[in-house]
Parts: structure tokens; C-alpha cells; sequence
């Protein structure tokens, strides 16, 4: 069954800002003033979102064992905020490198279309 469209905003705020709607959201929204398509764009647009994303990747590529102190240790969550706050594919953060290791290790080719690599 859906959910009304307060508690959805209020559920969309809360995941994408941490915070709850303002009263002039709810207003708008209730008055037919604004759509909730309207309300996830202003969400996903705020600086609020933002530093949401960003601590969110940062949590998602902690430290390990192995880093080093002179790692840069927030490189990979600013790389994919990037990524998404520019509305960017997200194939871009795969270096060639990167590209070659997941073919070699999928036995394909990436480049030629073959799907065996010599």
C-alpha cells in the first residue's frame, strides 16, 4: 500500500539530507504547490545531500590493514562524489588499468569485443 505523500517526504528528506522537511515544504506539498519529484530534486540538489553522499562513500572505503599513513584515505569517496554530483557515467572512475586487471580476471577482452584474452 502507498504511503501518504507527507510521510514520503519526510522519509525523502530524512535519506537524502538528514534532516526533516521545513514546514514550507509540507505546506507546498499539501497545497499542490510543489510535486515530490519536485521535493527528491531540491533534496538531491542541496549542500545538505552533498556532504550526506560524501560521508556516506567515505564509510563505504575505510582505512584497511594495509594503508599506509601517507594515503590519501578519502581519494575513492571524492572521486564517486564527483561521479554523482555532476551526473557523470559512473564507468568513469574505472582506470584503464582498472579496465585491463577486470578483463584479465573475467577472461575478456574490453577493447577488441574478443571474449578471450591471450
Amino acid at each position: 500500500q502507498p504511503i501518504a505523500k507527507l510521510q514520503c517526504a519526510r522519509k525523502m528528506a530524512l535519506d537524502l539530507t538528514h534532516q526533516s522537511p521545513s514546514v514550507e515544504d509540507l505546506q507546498a506539498l499539501s497545497s499542490g504547490n510543489t510535486t515530490l519529484d519536485e521535493l527528491a530534486e531540491k533534496y538531491l540538489a542541496s549542500p545538505e545531500f552533498a556532504k550526506v553522499s560524501f560521508d556516506w562513500m567515505r564509510s563505504e572505503f575505510p582505512p584497511t590493514a594495509s594503508t599506509t599513513m601517507d594515503t590519501d584515505i578519502e581519494e575513492p569517496a571524492r572521486i564517486m562524489h564527483h561521479v554523482l554530483m555532476n551526473d557523470r557515467d559512473w564507468r568513469e572512475i574505472m582506470t584503464e588499468e582498472a579496465v585491463r586487471d577486470a578483463g584479465r580476471f573475467l577472461n575478456v577482452d574490453f577493447y577488441s569485443g574478443n571474449d578471450r584474452i591471450n
